[in-house]
């Protein structure tokens, strides 16, 4: 799990290539995060107790503290947050804690990735107007509509991956969110494909320079309601795929 902050460079990352340059790419490796690993057996058991029982183990207590710190700091614009695996649910309950602990604005500065997602559940409560005139807060507020805590969550998935089919695309689905009531926000970006390895079946066959997944097409409706459809490159669908190459997405002002 890797968090980035843009303040100060970081150097060497394979998919993001941020350049050594400062003032042209300005980001810093908030932390890597490498859950410990204790054989299959024992991992399954620690991912259904942080999933199932939402036990604060100390990967999300120390993540917690970490991300927190970096989007309260007023110096901090973005934080960019990638997960792999079980780094879905850890990111899960570190969001789910900081809702109760930051303010909207704070909230915004956040974007997440995650690929093969373990969790059951990824919340991204609605965006309410600000009352600047009532500062005791004794009016409900309303909802912007279509606006969302995060402003951008990304999930990628292989659709023959055990660890996403038991997650993201399970729970993620119409028919798992009706069943288990979950919450599952977030676009999600599904490759034909097996495997679960980072690098090897995610990151190179995805966003490498040879890969078609970002050519396929799809139909989208632009906006929310009813509406004719549109075909759309995924690439241009990706917000991630925007910050290849030491690049970055233009950002709309936060609310």
């Amino acid at each position: 799990m890797a968090s980035f902050n843009p303040n100060m460079p970081v150097r060497g990352n394979p998919f993001l290539d941020i350049p050594s340059d400062i003032d042209a790419h300005p980001f810093r490796l908030v932390w890597e995060d490498v859950c410990s690993v204790f054989g299959v057996i024992l991992d399954l058991v620690e991912c259904l107790i942080q999933r199932n029982l939402d036990f604060k183990t100390a990967d999300i207590r120390q993540g917690r503290a970490q991300l927190r710190a970096a989007l309260a700091a007023s110096t901090t614009r973005k934080v960019v947050l990638i997960v792999h695996s079980q780094g879905g649910i850890v990111a899960s309950s570190i969001i789910d804690w900081l809702y109760g602990e930051l303010s909207e604005s704070q909230m915004q500065k956040l974007e997440i990735y995650t690929f093969g997602n373990a969790a059951r559940q990824f919340r991204n409560p609605p965006l309410h107007e600000r009352q600047d005139n009532n500062p005791a807060g004794n009016t409900p507020r309303r909802q912007i509509q279509g606006a969302r805590a995060i402003r951008h969550i990304e999930h990628y998935a292989n659709t023959r991956d055990f660890v996403a089919n038991i997650g993201v695309l399970q729970f993620a689905a119409p028919a798992g969110a009706y069943s288990n009531a979950s919450v599952f926000s977030g676009t999600v970006f599904v490759r034909e494909g097996s495997g679960h390895l980072f690098n090897m079946h995610y990151l190179d066959p995805m966003f490498g320079e040879d890969s078609a997944f970002m050519e396929w097409t799809v139909d989208v409706r632009p906006g929310e309601g009813p509406g004719k459809t549109v075909s759309m490159r995924i690439r241009e669908l990706s917000r991630l795929y925007k910050y290849k190459n030491g690049e970055s997405p233009e950002d709309q002002e936060a609310r």
